[in-house]
């Protein structure tokens, strides 16, 4: 780059070549004077002086001026003669030389520069070739002049110059003048801006592009409010091509005047606050009302005044009904919140109204159920305490301590498993005894399903149990005194039945037909009467026996069973099914006295079908207890009406004639017995002529247990049908 003010490279290299010219033609017109003819002259001081000293002297003036003239130029200059011979160089020559290591004798003077460019090897060789090509043809007067730019790097910089060459005089047979310029500077300048121009270019068609591609609207205003650009959808929503928007404001464009006084007002704003402006207005388009929002930003200018506005404008309308309709949500869940609200406070006292008028202990647990949170007006009058008293103390501060270590086991049970907590405990009331009570206690789950927190009912049955204790001690009399009874008749039934056998023999050869089926009937009955003692002391010796569990094959059993009545009616068909791998916890005993008396009432009542089918299976079901083991006995017999399905586990009822079907009627009554005994509960489902069903359990808590058959009768019932 020139300095400024300073000649272009042109203008130097055109006075350079006007100079020596110059000079060229002073030593000719000496020469030509000097003809031999003037030996002298006189100066103005009228001082004679030789004209071949003055010769010498103007030709060594003229010299010293070429020479301070071509060494103040920048550029490297040789002057070559007519063969290529550099017979002179400048300063700026000289000193690249010595900076490049290029030393030779007086820096190439007398050197043939074409010899050099013809002899240039490697990457050098192109440039060399057409340099000494220029030359040529300089000296040669085919051309005016030559000039080639090349690089020049060293290993520290890039470099690039421009050589120019042009002849001495206009006889190019004189010879000619080789210039160097650096045009580093130049060439980089030159560079960056094309760069930066490239850099602009590309930056605004990436502007462009991303204002044209978005589908907002967006656009440049001016200070006047003016549309210097608008993307192409709000271009697409106007109708109009850019050329026709550009320089057009909002009234020219056809907006409402109020809307156009609007927007322009707000980017004024802009221009004078330089903030940016987000606003949000209601437009009306062919009588449609749309929402839409403005954003107006300021740029500025290197001096810090606002240069133009930029704007994005979105459609709002989707979002504002959106809204609208989410505030009409809200307010509509407000409403029922409230509503809820007052129902739930509505709710919570009539629970404490029907808590504090119970006659039980009403309470609550938190989640954890390590503290109380609630205890109702009942408990307090039963355990002689206040409110606060029992919140702040332990439930274990009022259970009998015999009972505190099943209480405990049970409510760590319930905790674990988020189920009922149900037990039966001593309390001690206000008077120092203690009352039983039936507790049970149930969680309370949140919308998570988690608990939150417990309820438990403690029901008095104090009264209860005195009345039970003294019926289990009547039965127990009972039992005894069925036990005596049945014992006590088997000894004079046995001697009856003894001294019919005697009459019989004595009367075999008298006896009419009458005495012989009198005698027959009291026979039978006396077997009938044994068969009812010996069910009734059955009975009653199983309501005494200890219960001895162990693990029992239930299949393995009920085959057992099924081979012994087949065996007693060899010519029967009956199709028996048992399920394998049945197992139970039970006295082995008492369950094959209870498969013995329940298959074989099935073999009974199936003795009159032409296809008799039995079967009996398990399966497992899940009750407020856990899981339990179901199991079942079915047959296509006789069947029952479930009217008397009641009076089937009573001592002595019949649902069928004697003539019908044989049997005492104590069979389902000890087996009923028995299944008590195990603590399980049984029910039997059947219809007339579409045989019966008979299930049970043989563990677990009778209301669990009752709880999951009694929802299975249903089903039963149906499968019967």
């Amino acid at each position: 780059m020139n300095a400024p003010g300073s000649p272009s490279l042109a203008q130097v290299n055109l006075e350079v070549t006007g100079l020596i010219e110059q000079l060229h033609a002073i030593d000719e017109r000496l020469e030509y004077l000097l003809a031999g003819q003037i030996d002298s002259v006189t100066n103005s001081d009228g001082h004679t002086m030789l004209l071949r000293r003055a010769q010498g002297h103007v030709r060594q003036s003229q010299n010293a001026k070429q020479a301070a003239i071509v060494n103040a130029l920048p550029a490297h200059i040789a002057v070559l003669d007519r063969n290529g011979v550099i017979v002179s160089v400048n300063d700026a020559w000289r000193q690249f030389g010595d900076a490049n290591s290029l030393r030779s004798s007086e820096h190439a003077i007398g050197i043939n520069y074409l010899a050099i460019c013809d002899a240039a090897p490697g990457d050098c060789a192109i440039g060399a070739m057409q340099t000494a090509s220029g030359i040529r043809s300089v000296l040669g007067g085919s051309s005016s002049s030559f000039s080639l730019e090349y690089p020049c790097h060293s290993p520290t910089e890039q470099r690039w110059f421009l050589l120019t060459i042009t002849p001495l005089a206009e006889n190019h047979n004189n010879g000619a003048v080789v210039r160097h310029l650096d045009i580093t500077e130049r060439r980089q300048t030159a560079h960056a801006a094309a760069a930066l121009a490239e850099q602009t270019e590309r930056r605004e068609r990436m502007f462009n592009t991303m204002l044209s591609s978005i589908t907002d609207f967006a656009y440049i205003y001016d200070r006047d409010g003016r549309y210097l650009f608008a993307n192409q959808p709000l271009l697409d929503w106007w109708g109009f091509n850019l050329d026709q928007v550009v320089g057009k404001n909002y009234l020219d464009l056809g907006y409402p005047p109020a809307v156009a006084a609007h927007l322009q007002q707000q980017i004024q704003k802009v221009f004078t606050h330089k903030t940016s402006l987000l606003f949000e207005m209601p437009y009306f388009k062919q009588d449609v009302e749309t929402f839409y929002e403005h954003v107006y930003s300021p740029v500025f200018a290197d001096d810090g005044t606002v240069d133009f506005v930029v704007g994005i404008t979105r459609n709002t309308t989707e979002r504002k009904r959106t809204q609208q309709a989410l505030q009409s949500l809200n307010a509509e869940l407000e409403e029922r919140v409230a509503t809820r609200t007052a129902e739930l406070t509505r709710q919570e006292a009539l629970f404490r109204k029907l808590a504090e008028e119970a006659p039980a202990i009403v309470w609550t647990l938190n989640a954890s159920g390590t503290e109380i949170t609630y205890i109702n007006r009942a408990g307090i009058g039963l355990l002689g305490c206040t409110s606060e008293q029992w919140l702040a103390g332990s439930v274990s501060l009022f259970v009998h301590p015999d009972d505190l270590a099943a209480t405990r086991l049970e409510r760590t049970r319930a905790l674990a498993t988020s189920t009922p907590f149900v037990a039966q405990r001593r309390l001690r009331a206000a008077d120092g005894g203690f009352r039983t009570m039936s507790c049970r206690a149930s969680p309370v789950f949140d919308a998570a399903g988690k608990v939150d927190f417990w309820v438990g009912l403690d029901v008095d049955i104090t009264e209860i149990k005195e009345v039970e204790d003294a019926l289990r001690l009547s039965n127990h009399e009972l039992e005894a005194f069925a036990y005596a009874i049945a014992h006590d008749l088997r000894s004079p039934l046995t001697l009856i039945d003894g001294f019919g056998r005697l009459l019989e023999k004595e009367l075999s050869t008298s006896a009419t037909p009458r005495s012989t089926h009198l005698l027959a009937r009291m026979r039978a009955g006396v077997r009938q009467m044994d068969d009812v003692s010996a069910g009734l002391l059955g009975l009653a010796v199983l309501s005494r026996a200890a219960v001895k569990l162990e693990p029992v094959d239930v299949s393995q059993a009920a085959r057992e069973v099924a081979e012994l009545l087949c065996d007693t009616q060899p010519g029967r068909k009956v199709e028996i099914d048992i399920q394998d791998g049945m197992m139970a916890l039970c006295d082995r005993g008492m369950l094959r006295s209870l498969l013995f008396n329940l298959l074989g009432n099935a073999w009974k009542f199936t003795s009159k079908v032409e296809r008799a089918h039995i079967s009996m299976a398990s399966n497992t079901a899940t009750g407020i207890t856990g899981e339990t083991t179901v199991y079942r006995i079915q047959d296509n017999g006789a069947g029952f009406d479930m009217h008397y399905a009641g009076k089937l586990f009573t001592p002595f009822q019949r649902l069928h004639s004697i003539e019908d079907f044989e049997g005492t009627g104590i069979g389902l009554a000890t087996v009923r017995k028995i299944v008590e005994r195990h603590g399980g509960t049984i029910h039997a489902f059947g219809a007339p002529g579409k045989g019966a069903c008979m299930e049970f359990t043989l563990s677990g808590s009778t209301i669990g247990a009752a709880g999951l058959i009694s929802s299975r009768i249903p089903d039963a019932v149906s499968a019967l049908r």
